[in-house]
């Protein structure tokens, strides 16, 4: 990014179309273990936010977005701007463990040669598994996507209360990919799920998403603004009003909100009506909105409207939804061998290709078996139970009305009350 007078043209620097195959790549991670041990305790401690650059030649030659012909005062807005001047209502979330809180956490990447913070939100998606975030914090010109990406639900002081959640894939807007367009400036990483095949959305919520709505709205922002008076360890969020749009850029033109955040706070989702995500921290510039009135801390913070580039990006990332018996998985197998164990509610478990095992438990469970050698047994609830491909054995459990169909392959049922091409 071009520094001149901007506090960085982009929260990529001040905090922290349709899709088309190829230009909002899918990336692996080396492995959970992995990403998980690089980020010790000493390297979490060390990130910056993304407009952090210690090297000044590394400065001198970073290449972050600018918007369009920026002037050296405020930009235009587009009227009306019934926050241009507005105070910063800003408040520090006590227990960001408590939902809908924990839904909002820190994220720590790399982007070669740094390691650095932004924020992120959980969001509703087919696959359950998905964070929003800005997509500065997934894509680098330079270096392409970023590694070692891990989200941290709910984090407080070096607290960790729902563990850490690896990255299997990051996704970007082509807009931001190719030109690193400020109107486009989102990113979406799906995160591998648990030891319990249990996505991020199963575990801790997640907030919903909406796009095309109406600008003028009230947004609450949340992130973990890291650079100035703040030292990215606590949840904030800032209270606002519809600002404005910014004048320099084209349509649709990102907008505003009063909010003071700084570095690290990038990618923290602005929510609307207490439901859904429609805009997140973006950048700001450094010479927005200087204080009316002594003791007040003005200050604009930029976003990307949600319109149709951003909702074909989160089609993309969410994939299909994931079903057995009719019903949307909560619990979902790898290709490897699972262990999973049910709840006392009603899980909905599809297993992978490895030799699985399932125990249910105290509701009306719904089991689809893949195509490895499985052992399913029902618990206390009333489940139903379909074998796949492999050679599964099932046993039924305490409830009084267990369903059990074979699948493709020789497959064995005990102890269910009603059974269909099984031995």
């Amino acid at each position: 990014m071009r520094l001149g007078n901007l506090l960085a043209a982009l929260v990529a620097a001040l905090i922290g179309a349709c899709l088309q195959p190829g230009l909002a790549a899918a990336v692996e991670a080396d492995g959970v273990a992995n990403v998980r041990g690089y980020w010790t305790e000493q390297r979490m401690e060390a990130a910056i936010p993304l407009n952090l650059t210690p090297d000044p030649a590394a400065l001198a030659n970073a290449a972050l977005p600018t918007p369009d012909q920026h002037s050296n005062s405020a930009p235009s807005m587009i009227a009306p701007t019934p926050q241009t001047h507005a105070a910063v209502h800003r408040s520090l979330i006590a227990d960001p463990s408590t939902y809908p809180n924990r839904v909002h956490g820190k994220v720590f990447l790399t982007i070669p040669p740094f390691d650095y913070v932004c924020s992120g939100t959980a969001i509703r998606s087919h696959n359950h598994s998905s964070i929003l975030t800005a997509g500065h914090c997934v894509h680098d010109a330079s270096s392409g996507y970023a590694t070692n990406l891990i989200f941290v639900p709910g984090y407080d002081q070096g607290d960790e209360p729902y563990g850490e959640w690896v990255a299997q894939r990051l996704f970007s807007t082509p807009g931001w990919v190719a030109d690193e367009d400020l109107r486009y400036d989102a990113g979406i990483a799906v995160l591998k799920r648990d030891s319990q095949g249990h996505g991020i959305q199963d575990v801790i919520g997640a907030r919903g998403i909406a796009f095309n709505q109406s600008r003028n709205q009230f947004y609450r922002s949340y992130g973990y603004p890291a650079a100035g008076s703040f030292d990215g360890e606590r949840l904030y969020r800032c209270d606002s009003g519809w600002g404005g749009d910014d004048g320099s850029t084209h349509e649709p033109r990102t907008m505003f909100i009063a909010c003071d955040f700084t570095g690290g706070s990038s990618g923290g989702g602005w929510v609307i009506k207490d439901r859904a995500v429609a805009g997140l921290n973006s950048y700001k510039y450094d010479d927005d909105a200087p204080p009316v009135l002594p003791g007040e801390e003005p200050d604009h913070m930029y976003g990307p409207y949600f319109g149709d580039t951003i909702k074909a990006l989160y089609r993309s990332a969410a994939g299909p939804v994931q079903r057995c018996l009719g019903k949307a998985v909560t619990q979902l197998g790898s290709g490897g061998t699972d262990v999973f164990t049910g709840s006392d509610g009603v899980d909905v478990i599809a297993t992978g290709g490895g030799a699985d095992v399932v125990r249910a438990g105290g509701g009306d469970d719904l089991i689809c078996s893949g195509s490895g050698d499985d052992r399913v047994r029902a618990g206390s609830g009333n489940d139903r139970i379909r074998a796949g491909a492999g050679e599964d054995l099932i046993s039924g459990g305490s409830g009084r009305n267990d369903r059990c169909t074979g699948g493709a392959g020789a497959d064995r049922a005990g102890a269910c009350e009603s059974r269909h091409a099984v031995r």
